[in-house]
């Protein structure tokens, strides 16, 4: 008599319902086979918002990277996306990244292999980028976002690039001063 077994066969092999992007020239693919796993799916397609977007990839270009460059292991983006990454998945505390460092799926996040690419940033990496930023940088990332979004936007209105103007010279003001930044 043949019994039933505690677990379910999957006997249909169902494909994905869309193309998952290629890394570093290697396909992407999905199975359920065990090895090296993550439960960060979500990463995926907060990579591809990336992409299209580009916050991370701005706000890593308006820093101002003060990091021995003989010495840097991890780029500003992939820093900040791994960080950000973290957080849309949960991870609220840099000392996730301990661990999050060796996911896959982290790790494609940020454009690396999951197998053979590095280890993402440490969680001291990731707190002394946290802690580095000056009211400079702030600035100048809040000024690089408003002429963004004036520029997205200046067909709605003619005063865009006098209003960009005018809180650029605000900002400037406001940098010259030791109030503290706002956030």
């Amino acid at each position: 008599m043949n019994e039933p077994s505690a677990t379910a066969a999957m006997s249909d092999d169902t494909l994905l319902p869309f193309d998952l992007p290629s890394v570093c020239r290697k396909k992407l693919t999905v199975d359920f086979n065990g090895g090296n796993q993550s439960s960060n799916g979500g990463v995926l397609l907060l990579r591809e918002a990336e992409r299209s977007v580009g916050i991370c990839w701005l706000l890593a270009n308006t820093m101002t990277d003060r990091r021995d460059q003989s010495r840097i292991r991890h780029a500003m983006f992939e820093m900040l996306m791994a960080r950000v990454s973290a957080i849309a998945c949960g991870y609220e505390d840099a000392n996730d990244l301990d661990r999050l460092r060796h996911d896959p799926l982290m790790k494609l996040a940020v454009g690396r292999c999951p197998e053979s690419g590095e280890a993402l940033a440490s969680q001291s990496t990731i707190s002394r980028l946290e802690n580095a930023p000056r009211k400079t940088d702030y600035l100048q990332s809040e000024v690089e976002h408003i002429r963004r979004d004036a520029a997205r936007y200046a067909h709605l209105t003619q005063s865009a690039s006098s209003s960009v103007k005018m809180i650029s010279e605000g900002m400037e003001k406001w940098r010259k001063t030791d109030l503290p930044v706002p956030g």
